[in-house]
């Protein structure tokens, strides 16, 4: 009776999965994520808007950056900019320099862009908590956003070294026992399927159940805690209202 009630959400999945249903690109989870960046970057804009007349173009270019570092990092999970430059235009750059190994280039490519992406936030939030002060509440939650944001960056750029995604994956399906399911049997059939008609076909079910379950998952409470974190920042950089003696 439970599985009747959810065909109708694995009606056009081509895993027989729940979980894969909602975690997988471009679906429920990824839209909430999206949501979240959306919010989190009109809310950083309008402290840049609010302050054209009030404040100087130094002081307003902590704001500006900061929204858009949040602008990049919506379009990066959106649109998967970092996978299209790596899948579209890294190979160009091997075949021009046949001496590089496409890993190495793939790597340093993926670093470079969290590392960039990591400066932008961390030098524009710094900068504003240093002119703002805001509550200790405040910085808790920021600190909280950008480390869980940052390891699953990282995290996720790293991904190739030791295939680490992958073996954490076959480890939690041992150890829950998720080989011995109907379910999981069935999805386990279906990824075998490509490898027999394409030798280079590489992806498993153990390395989706971290990508998309654990990491989507991560994801998002890290959007949800970025969020959080700059609602309590908007209310500390409120101008205060000097009081009438």
């Amino acid at each position: 009776m439970e599985v009747a009630r959810t065909d109708w959400l694995l009606a056009d999945s081509p895993l027989p999965l729940l979980w894969y249903t909602l975690f997988s690109e471009g679906r429920a989870v990824e839209m909430v994520q999206w949501a979240l960046l959306f919010l989190s970057t009109v809310l950083a804009t309008s402290w840049w808007f609010s302050r054209r007349s009030t404040a100087s173009s130094a002081e307003r270019l902590p704001f500006l950056l900061l929204a858009s570092a949040l602008l990049l990092m919506l379009v990066e999970d959106s649109l998967n900019l970092r996978h299209v430059v790596a899948d579209d235009y890294l190979p160009l750059l091997h075949s021009h320099l046949p001496f590089t190994e496409s890993f190495i280039n793939r790597l340093i490519w993926e670093l470079s862009f969290y590392s960039m992406l990591a400066a932008m936030m961390l030098g524009s939030i710094a900068t504003i908590v240093l002119r703002h002060r805001p509550r200790r509440k405040t910085l808790v939650w920021l600190s909280l956003a950008f480390v869980v944001y940052g390891s699953v960056g990282f995290g996720s750029a790293l991904r190739r070294i030791g295939n680490w995604q992958e073996r954490l994956g076959t480890w939690l399906m041992e150890r829950f026992d998720l080989y011995g399911l109907p379910y999981w049997q069935d999805a386990l059939e279906i990824m075998e399927r490509p490898r027999e008609i394409r030798e280079s076909y590489s992806l498993t079910l153990e390395y989706l159940l971290v990508d998309h379950l654990l990491e989507e998952s991560v994801e998002l409470i890290a959007a949800s805690l970025l969020l959080a974190a700059l609602l309590y920042l908007s209310r500390d950089i409120q101008p205060r209202s000097v009081p009438v003696p």
